[in-house]
C-alpha cells in the first residue's frame, strides 16, 4: 500500500481491518482502473 507520494504505508495499516473495508468492482471499472495506471506499475 503506497500513499500518494510513493511511501509504504504498509506497516502502518492492519490488514483485516482494511481488508473489511474493501468492495469488489465490476469488470469494466477494474480495467479503467488498471488501464490508468499500467505505466506506473512497469514503470
Amino acid at each position: 500500500m503506497l500513499d500518494g507520494n510513493g511511501n509504504d504505508l504498509s506497516a502502518q495499516v492492519e490488514f483485516e481491518s482494511f481488508n473489511r473495508q474493501l468492495s469488489p468492482i465490476n469488470r469494466h471499472m477494474g480495467g479503467k482502473l488498471v488501464g490508468s495506471v499500467q505505466a506506473q506499475i512497469q514503470a
